[in-house]
This record gives structure tokens, C-alpha cells and sequence, in this order.
């Protein structure tokens, strides 16, 4: 017996209302700005090449200069978004020209990039449920995937994030719903939808273009296998157009391409197993969130091996049930969710352990480009469950409150990792050395010190060497150090010893501030 419609609905509002209280508690309390957010800001600002060319690096310049290159733009310049886009960063740029006009119209600050995420979240996790029920899966059902995906480890993930993965996930589920109506009923307005949602999801993120190929593939098949030709051509002409109307609204895409391919690392075996350990977490990240897998892998492996005996129990007894002749059918488009999210994972995953996608370019948030489709085959699945009447309606029960409990523990965590920096920026009298100018590291560290303190950043091997002249006449200091981006321990070990040879009683403030940034306080010792 399924839900009535408003039980259905009442299950997912409930779900809804739950993960935006959750994520907004996030946005509200994670104050701290990450090395992505700060790249994302620059990029929405239009001043991402510029920061590039600053001549602020090796002096003393108040902190506001810094915080100049994230302020509210002054004007709408959507070219010159799209050209900081191309020449220094690797994603499209369909959500740097949203937040562009979104922080033209409000502003920069903490949650600009966090607010709209979870509007993203609530809007894909209605398309999910409609989505579910255009594919006659119970109310139940469908609410039990949408709400499951909305309090998912990626969803809470992304949306503490400035990232554009919330809005990709959006994009993802809508070509996903244009692409079902389409293989219903290939009418001029479903093309017409079709044709909008691959050229929002391409211009959201290339890695898209994996499951929009899968997904077309496979639809292509399921009509030729039916006979309907004239559907099939109507298919490839509509993708035709979306990759025309892409080239000729972004002909410098390829520099994109170009640029990742040199940022990526050339095949190595000692490396694999890493990323092996990646891949097998982005599927437990699916509900558990890092930390708690994590605790499982390390602490508790004969959790890990239990897990893994319920998955292979739970695959054996889906087969048994018919789900293996169900997906490999491909005569119906009920089968397009489980076969497209199945192989769009592995050809992920493919690309990744052949070092074709950037080292860190696999965990929770990086698996939104498959998650809105793999839940809705989830949904599927639930649906061919639902039989079991209480059964199911307790483990509908225990599948949220369990999940529920997960991301509550997450946002828990996130809360209390925000509280980091105990006053440290709270005196603007207090000199800053920072000796790492990376844009993300730069700006994640000047977005909390008051305006106008005094900042020096440079690389290690300058500050090493102009040592002498930066710290002159400073009775006090405060020296933070970055380990990323070529940063060594030893050249951090020498700045430490130079500022004992100079008299500095030195003391750890922060250790892992922003991310990886550590904080030590020195003071002249009292003669």
C-alpha cells in the first residue's frame, strides 16, 4: 500500500526542511574560508587573473589591499568572468556567472556562495521525486530517494562549500527528467528542454560530459532496440545542437583541457593504491560521512568487512529479485537510471586510476555528478521493495532518522571545526608574515584580519632571504605557514630558527588554521 499524496509530499518537505536546517546552521557557523572558496570569490569578482598580476607579494601592504580583489563588483563583466575562467582555472563557467550577478546584487560575504547552494539542493531534491514518480515509483518511495539525496555526505559537503557542485547536481537531474520525457514522448518542447539542460550541465562542469555521453548512449540503444528510428535521430540531433551552442557561446573551452592536462600527474603505480582507497571511499561517502568512515577503516575494520558482506548480501538478493534482467533490458527507460549511474561511476573511477583527473578529484562532493541519477535508481529500487508494506514503511523510518542522525553528527563536527582562530586576527597592531602566495591561501587568511593590519607574503625561499629586513624593528609577529604548493618543512624550520636568532620567543598558535595553515606568535624576549 502505498502513501497517499499528501503523505508523500508531507515525507518530503519534512526531509527538505531537515537538510536546509542542517546546512544552514553550517553556512552560519563554518566561518572559515577555504582555499577553494577564496579561488571561487576571485573568480565571481572578475578578479582572478588580476590577482595574478598583483604587485603586492614582497612588502608590507594593510590586509584591505588583499581583501580588495574579493569586494562586491562594481559592475556586471561577464567576459571577463569567462576569461579568468579559461586562462587560469579549469571548470566552465555557468556558475562563476551566477554568483558574478548574485554578489553584484548582495554582496560578498561568508554565506554568499552557500545560500544559493542550498537553494540548489531543495530544487533537485523536488526534480528527484518528480523524476522517481515519472517513473511510476511509489510516493514512498520516491520521497525515501529525494530525502536520502538532500541529507546525503556529498549534499551536506557541497553546500558547505562555494563550489559549483550543488548547482551541477540541479543541472544533472534536470537533463536526467528531459531526457526520460524525451524517450517517452520526443515532442518540440521536451527537445527544447533536452537542448537547455545538457548546455547548463556541460557549462557547469566538463566532468558532466561523462554521464551526459553514458546517458545519451544508452538511450540511443534503448530506441533502436524499440525500432523508433525517427525518436533516435531526433536524439542525435538535438545533442548535435547542444555541442554547436556550446562551442560557438564558449570557443575557448579547450584551453580548459589544456590547462588541467597540465596540472594532472603523469601515471604512477606507487599512487594507485591511494587512489584505489579514494574510489572505495566515494561509494561509503555515498551515506557516511569521511570522518566516520574513516574511524571504520582504521579503527574498526571488522566493521568494514561487515558492511561489505551487507553490500555483496544486498546485490546477491537483488539479482535474485530480477533487478540484473530489469537494468540490462534496455527496452523501457525505467532501466536508464540504474545502467547510467552503474557505468558513469566506473568510467569516474576509470579516468581517476589512469591519473586522467586531478589527484584530489575524488571524494563526497566530486560525486555529485553521478549521485541525483544513482538515487534515483535507489528510488527504483525501494519502489520493486515496497511490497512489504510495514517492513517497508519501518525502514523507510530508519533509513532517514538513521541518516538524519549521520548528518546532524557532520554538521556537529563542521560547527566545532569552524572555531579555530580563538581571537587570533582580533589585533590589528599585529604584524602578519605569510609565506605562501597562493590565491586561495592568501585570501583565506586576509578574509579575517581586520583591515588594517600589516601583512607580508612572499615565498619561503624570499622570506628566508629578506628575513632580516621584514622582521626589523618588530617588537611582535605573527608568522603563519603553508605547506601546499611547493612549500617544504625544512625552508619552515629555517624561518623559525631565523626568528630565534633574532631574538623571538616563539610559540604555536593554531595548527591546521584554514585548512593547513599553521600559526606560531613571536615576541621580542624581554632583555
Amino acid at each position: 500500500m502505498d502513501m497517499t499524496k499528501r503523505q508523500g509530499r508531507a515525507l518530503l518537505l519534512c526531509g527538505i526542511a531537515l537538510a536546509v536546517v542542517l546546512q544552514s546552521l553550517c553556512a552560519a557557523f563554518f566561518l572559515r574560508v577555504t582555499y577553494d572558496d577564496a579561488n571561487t570569490y576571485l573568480l565571481a569578482t572578475g578578479h582572478r587573473f588580476q590577482f595574478e598580476q598583483n604587485q603586492l607579494t614582497g612588502q608590507w601592504v594593510r590586509a584591505a589591499e588583499w581583501k580588495r580583489l574579493v569586494q562586491r563588483p562594481e559592475s556586471l563583466g561577464f567576459a571577463a568572468v569567462t576569461n579568468d575562467a579559461t586562462r587560469v582555472d579549469h571548470h566552465p563557467p555557468l556558475y562563476y556567472w551566477f554568483l558574478h550577478l548574485w554578489t553584484f546584487l548582495l554582496g560578498v560575504h561568508l554565506a554568499a556562495g552557500k545560500i544559493p547552494s542550498i537553494l540548489f539542493n531543495v530544487l533537485t531534491s523536488i526534480v528527484l521525486y518528480r523524476t522517481c514518480r515519472l517513473l511510476e515509483c511509489a510516493r514512498g518511495a520516491s520521497a525515501l530517494a529525494a530525502v536520502l539525496w538532500v541529507l546525503s555526505a556529498p549534499t551536506m559537503d557541497a553546500a558547505n562549500e562555494t563550489r559549483q557542485y550543488c548547482l551541477l547536481a540541479l543541472m544533472i537531474a534536470l537533463f536526467l527528467a528531459s531526457l526520460l520525457r524525451f524517450v517517452g514522448a520526443a515532442s518540440k518542447l521536451n527537445s527544447f528542454f533536452l537542448l537547455l539542460s545538457t548546455l547548463g550541465t556541460v557549462f557547469t562542469h566538463y566532468q558532466s560530459i561523462v554521464v551526459i555521453g553514458i546517458a545519451a548512449a544508452t538511450a540511443c540503444v534503448l530506441l533502436a532496440r524499440r525500432g523508433e528510428y525517427r525518436r533516435l535521430a531526433g536524439l542525435i540531433g538535438v545533442l548535435i545542437l547542444s555541442v554547436a551552442v556550446f562551442i560557438a557561446l564558449h570557443p575557448t573551452f579547450f584551453e580548459a583541457f589544456r590547462l588541467q592536462s597540465r596540472r594532472g600527474l603523469a601515471l604512477s603505480w606507487h599512487t594507485l593504491p591511494d587512489r584505489i582507497r579514494r574510489c572505495i571511499f566515494s561509494v561509503l561517502n555515498l551515506f557516511v560521512p569521511t570522518e566516520a568512515a574513516w574511524w571504520i577503516y582504521s579503527h574498526k575494520p571488522a566493521l568494514l568487512a561487515a558492511a561489505v558482506a551487507i553490500l555483496a548480501a544486498l546485490v546477491f538478493y537483488l539479482r535474485k529479485t530480477g533487478l540484473r534482467g530489469y537494468a540490462s533490458a534496455l527496452r523501457e527507460r525505467t532501466s536508464i537510471p540504474a545502467v547510467v549511474s552503474m557505468l558513469s561511476l566506473a568510467a569516474i573511477w576509470t579516468l581517476y586510476l589512469l591519473h586522467l583527473t586531478l589527484q584530489h578529484a575524488m571524494g563526497r562532493k566530486y560525486t555529485m555528478v553521478v549521485t541525483p541519477v544513482l538515487f534515483v535508481a535507489l528510488g527504483q529500487m525501494a519502489h520493486r521493495l515496497w511490497r512489504a508494506r510495514g517492513l517497508a514503511r519501518w525502514a523507510v523510518v530508519a533509513l532517514i532518522v538513521g541518516q538524519a542522525l549521520v548528518v546532524a553528527f557532520f554538521t556537529y563536527r563542521t560547527v566545532r571545526a569552524s572555531r579555530v582562530d580563538n581571537g587570533l586576527f582580533d589585533d590589528p597592531s599585529l604584524p602578519i608574515v605569510l609565506d605562501n602566495p597562493a590565491s586561495g591561501i592568501v585570501l583565506s587568511v586576509t578574509w579575517r584580519v581586520q583591515d588594517g593590519a600589516q601583512v607580508y607574503v612572499d615565498r619561503q625561499d624570499r622570506v628566508l632571504a629578506d628575513f632580516p629586513t621584514i622582521a626589523s624593528g618588530l617588537p611582535r609577529l605573527l608568522y603563519m605557514s603553508d605547506p601546499r604548493m611547493g612549500n617544504a618543512p625544512e625552508r619552515r624550520a629555517a624561518i623559525l630558527r631565523h626568528l630565534h636568532e633574532e631574538g623571538y620567543v616563539v610559540r604555536p598558535r593554531n595548527a591546521g588554521l584554514f585548512e593547513e595553515t599553521d600559526a606560531y606568535e613571536a615576541a621580542k624576549a624581554p632583555r
